[in-house]
């Protein structure tokens, strides 16, 4: 009798050994989930915000090279002759590709 109270005594300590660092290290466990997803969700907050950065600006770059053309008289000018089609036509063509080429919109540091 007095041997398996013993065992039995020794058997909880035991268990209650045990325990204690898979609660420890349970509790660790969650800690770290947690702090680990509000570092993802910071993060991706950060990215997005990044991006709706480019998409805006590259959006006023396209109201800006918008706002080029419609003010440029020589593309207006090549439209307006656009059903005459002759050698003229053809030349005026020529030279608004060139400005066009030259026509540059300002790339913003990353």
């Amino acid at each position: 009798m007095k041997r398996k109270s013993i065992l039995l005594s020794w058997g909880i300590s035991y268990m209650v050994i045990l325990l204690i660092p898979i609660v420890i290290g349970a509790a660790v466990f969650a800690e770290s989930r947690m702090l680990l997803e509000e570092e993802v969700n910071r993060s991706n907050m950060v990215l997005l915000s990044q991006v709706q950065e480019t998409i805006d600006n590259q959006i006023g770059d396209i109201g800006s090279i918008s706002n080029q053309l419609m003010a440029d008289s020589q593309l207006m000018s090549f439209i307006n002759h656009a059903s005459e089609q002759d050698a003229r036509w053809r030349i005026m063509g020529i030279d608004l590709i060139k400005n066009l080429k030259s026509t540059r919109v300002g790339k913003r540091p990353d």
